[in-house]
């Protein structure tokens, strides 16, 4: 009778078990060829759904093909392809399997600038004397202020700063680049950002020095 009692719970305890996997299987609704609407199981990751459900069977799932994954439960009809391709400076970080596509990850010497993998640059912009890799150093001044926003009257001060006029055609980013570019080629032998932070202390444009400071100057101490 022990023995008995035991078994008992065993498959009370199992048939439970199966009732809440059931339960938790994430499902959809499908209409049949009688146009009757049934609820289905979903696919779990790693593969598709090859039949839909019906009153007398389950769904049929699939594994997905090489190169092919689902991520997530689905009904999908086929996986998703693996279109992930690691770039220049780039490098496999996980491979493509059923349930993830490809991640890349920047390569030993690169890191990502927002959009993709660039080389790491060797900037001393506490040196007054250009350097190998001072062109492309002036030029992440450049972008950090193009995306910077600055405002109309913030740009106005900077433009009368460096060329002691202002101009009257509406701030844009387009205008940024050209006013830094056209100052940095006033004197092409010397890095930009010291240049820059003197015509910004010598105008009054604290809030801009600073923020310049900030970003180049105090990450090196």
């Amino acid at each position: 009778m022990i023995y008995s009692s035991k078994a008992q719970v065993v498959a009370s305890l199992f048939l439970v078990t199966m009732a809440t996997a059931d339960m938790l299987t994430p499902t959809y609704q499908w209409t049949d060829e009688m146009g009757k609407t049934i609820m289905c199981q979903k696919c779990p990751p790693g593969t598709y759904m090859a039949k839909h459900c019906s009153s007398k069977s389950d769904t049929v799932c699939l594994a997905c093909p090489e190169e092919h994954y689902t991520q997530y439960w689905n009904y999908l009809d086929k996986c998703r392809f693996c279109n992930v391709l690691c770039q220049e400076g780039e490098q496999v970080k996980h491979e493509c399997n059923s349930t993830h596509n490809r991640v890349c990850e920047c390569q030993l010497g690169y890191h990502h600038n927002g959009y993709y993998c660039v080389k790491d640059l060797h900037c001393n912009f506490q040196d007054d004397t250009m350097e190998e890799d001072d062109e492309e150093c002036d030029n992440l001044v450049i972008d950090y202020l193009v995306n910077l926003n600055i405002s109309a009257h913030t740009f106005r001060r900077l433009e009368l700063a460096i060329f002691k006029h202002k101009g009257r055609k509406p701030i844009s980013q387009k205008r940024i680049r050209n006013l830094l570019k056209a100052f940095k080629n006033i004197d092409p032998e010397h890095p930009l950002l010291p240049r820059l932070l003197k015509s910004l202390q010598e105008a009054n444009i604290h809030s801009l020095e600073r923020k310049l400071r900030k970003r180049f100057l105090e990450q090196e101490d």
